[in-house]
């Protein structure tokens, strides 16, 4: 905003302007008229001033860390009506944005939905201001998280079939809805990974060591989580389970009941996920392998072709986001209820299979939900 408070437009920039995340000011060559930023800290002969100040909506718009009140009416400076009144509007993707954009994925990080994570009825969300959404069924209280302070804003969540599990503001976990499979959740540590199955959960602390509890009514083997190592990645199946270890081996455990989805794999991952009966992970090279059961085509069908960032296996079915953000998801030969057949297009960057469902963020931040929508869990709010 300029001194007086009122809105600041720069449309008319340089070639090649704005280039720089850490410039937070601008300058005007007087002889082009065209726009250039620039460190705010630089002497020049005239006043520079920070592109935006406190406004009445109660947040720290100017990132000093403090909301200072109503310097003037956000209003003025929502151009384009989609409530946001800072500079960096959620719908707008320019480059001055990037220093809030921690994912650089071209949207700031306040707007739309942070995460997404689907269990067998039910799906939870982190919206825009940190807060859990839970929808689907809510048997045993599973799609009712817990809110307030030492919860929000929430990091993360891990669903299952009629429990939920989330990392807290502080590193935490928390647990609700039907405890008679996960049993008694770590009361203590820092967490940075979660994943919740159908009768187990897990999760990666902060010495990079996976810790697992529930499994109450399954072989004890199952939950054989590897005691030594380190890990980066973790994902919980219906009864199995995959970690990526700091050199990129997958390493799966639990599988009582064998199709080969914990078979070793030669390859090395970034991304990994565990289904029924089938295990998937993202190899180096932007591949997708899957290995397990192929009882509905999840083998066979899986993409022979592309390259693709994330992966995400469901009950049985499994889906991907393509590098371009495009999705592809396969595996729908039995149990189909729309998983495949009811991709949405557009660009993704988020991936959640459930039971008989698929929830995604696009990268405008909006939520997309198909398949099954038995018990609402593919309705978001």
């Amino acid at each position: 905003a300029w001194t007086d408070d009122t809105a600041s437009s720069y449309s008319n920039w340089f070639t090649g302007q704005p280039a720089q995340a850490s410039e937070q000011c601008t300058k005007i060559d007087i002889s082009s008229g065209q726009w250039h930023d620039n460190h705010c800290n630089n002497a020049m002969s005239f006043v520079c001033v920070h592109r935006e100040s406190d406004c009445a909506d109660g947040e720290d718009n100017d990132r000093d860390g403090d909301v200072d009140g109503a310097d003037f009416d956000c209003s003025v400076i929502d151009a384009d009506g989609d409530g946001y009144g800072r500079a960096e509007d959620c719908d707008d993707t320019r480059d001055f944005l990037h220093p809030y954009d921690s994912d650089g994925d071209g949207t700031d990080d306040d707007c739309g939905w942070r995460h997404v994570a689907a269990g067998d009825y039910h799906t939870c969300g982190i919206d825009s201001a940190g807060s859990a959404r839970c929808w689907g069924s809510d048997s045993s209280g599973a799609s009712t998280p817990p809110v307030g302070a030492g919860y929000e804003p929430w990091l993360a969540f891990g669903l299952g079939e009629y429990s939920s599990c989330g990392i807290t503001s502080t590193n935490g976990l928390e647990c609700w809805g039907n405890s008679s499979r996960l049993g008694t959740t770590p009361s203590s540590g820092a967490f940075s990974v979660l994943e919740v199955g159908s009768w187990h959960a897990c999760a990666i602390d902060a010495n990079n060591e996976i810790e697992c509890w529930g499994g109450i009514g399954i072989p004890a083997g199952q939950m054989a989580s590897p005691t030594t190592g380190s890990f980066t990645d973790i994902s919980v199946g219906s009864r199995h389970s995959c970690a990526i270890d700091s050199s990129g081996a997958a390493q799966c455990w639990g599988c009582g009941i064998s199709y080969g989805q914990c078979a070793s794999q030669s390859s090395s991952f970034t991304d990994i996920t565990a289904g029924a009966w089938i295990s998937c992970g993202i190899t180096t090279t932007n591949a997708v392998e899957c290995w397990g059961s192929n009882g509905n085509g999840e083998l066979t069908d899986l993409p022979n072709s592309g390259t693709f960032t994330s992966v995400s296996s469901g009950g049985y079915h499994t889906c991907a986001i393509a590098t371009d953000g495009s999705l592809e998801c396969w595996g729908c030969s039995a149990g189909n209820s729309g998983q495949c057949s009811q991709t949405p297009s557009g660009s993704f960057r988020e991936i959640s299979a459930g039971g008989r469902h698929v929830c995604a963020i696009d990268t405008a931040g909006a939520m997309h939900c198909w398949g099954s929508n038995s018990d609402g869990q593919s309705t978001p709010p």
